[in-house]
């Protein structure tokens, strides 16, 4: 059978990219059996005809997809036979198989790529939502009202001083996993770990009706879920006990990709991010505390009680400071 010359390729590439939705859905011929010539049959693309393709057989792999194989004249210059269009049929079915398996494993990649990133920021539940498109997740870089929850463990230095490597990241990990559940319990998203510290935010990749009240929410069971982890690590590790203080701010973040070509991080930074670390440090073990903006947004739930005023490095003018605890101690 000929090849095709440059010419003719590009003949044929310009009909593919203009659309094949015309095309008969099944085989045709260009000329009549035993002709080298003349009219072309009617629904043959003339394109096709005129750059040597004698046989056409389309195929749809989806909706808007769509291909075809097709042959030249035959060296014997024989006329095509029924065998010849079943044998190309087969063909053609089969090239539509391998484009659709094709595009399905580069699907499945994609979609593997998209999860393994998520899941350093959200829970299972949330990654396979927003795989499955239930839940629209904004990876843009801009700046974003969102509450910041940021927690770390008091005396931490001590505790490292007193305690073997290989046990300390043993408890590390495990408290990690468990403040990272309740976290995405929350609907909140992982940012980072900075030592013994945990940074959270809500509201970032998944809108919510009210990120401040949720973040208040994850603190609490937060600080609630630590007795009965220091009381399993004490029969465990030898007394081994630790506590924590969160701090809570609301306000704009800059949101999105930061650090080198090298190594790109999706974090959030700005004022509100180092005021909720100033908070956390501040919080006595066991304490939450949180600034007006986001206190405003929970005291329909917990109460908030103001504490005196500090200064913040870097920032003109004073910070109110409330200690956020629970309406009803027993819930």
């Amino acid at each position: 059978m000929r090849g095709l010359g440059e010419e003719q390729l590009t003949m044929v590439r310009d009909q593919l990219e203009g659309g094949l939705s015309t095309m008969p859905p099944s085989f045709c011929l260009a000329h009549e059996e035993g002709e080298a010539g003349g009219i072309p049959h009617e629904g043959f693309p003339g394109s096709l005809a005129r750059c040597g393709i004698r046989m056409w057989v389309p195929f749809t792999v989806e909706p808007g997809l769509e291909g075809g194989i097709g042959l030249g004249a035959k060296l014997s210059g024989d006329p095509f036979t029924e065998d010849d269009e079943q044998l190309l049929t087969t063909l053609a079915s089969q090239g539509a198989v391998t484009v659709q398996n094709a595009r399905l494993i580069e699907k499945m990649k994609r979609e593997e790529r998209v999860r393994t990133n998520l899941a350093r920021y959200l829970s299972p539940e949330v990654v396979e939502q927003v795989i499955r498109n239930e839940i629209q997740v904004d990876l843009g870089g801009d700046r974003k009202g969102v509450t910041i929850l940021f927690s770390d463990i008091r005396n931490f230095t001590t505790i490292a001083e007193s305690q073997p490597p290989d046990r300390l990241v043993r408890v590390l990990n495990e408290y990690f996993t468990e403040m990272a559940g309740i976290i995405f319990e929350n609907k909140g998203s992982l940012d980072k770990y900075i030592g013994d510290a945990i940074v959270a935010v809500f509201g970032s990749l998944i809108p919510l009706e009210n990120a401040a009240m949720k973040a208040a929410d994850a603190a609490v069971q937060m600080i609630r879920r630590l007795p009965e982890l220091n009381g399993k690590w004490e029969r465990e590790h030898a007394g081994f006990h630790m506590e924590i203080g969160i701090g809570i701010n609301t306000g704009e973040v800059f949101l999105g990709n930061v650090g080198s070509p090298e190594r790109m991080v999706y974090t959030v930074i700005g004022d509100t991010v180092n005021v909720a670390s100033r908070f956390s440090g501040m919080a006595k073990p066991g304490q939450i505390l949180a600034t007006a903006q986001t206190a405003e947004r929970i005291q329909s739930k917990y109460l908030c009680i103001k504490h005196p005023a500090i200064t913040v490095r870097g920032r003109v003018g004073e910070v109110d400071v409330y200690e956020v605890t629970n309406r009803d101690p027993a819930r």
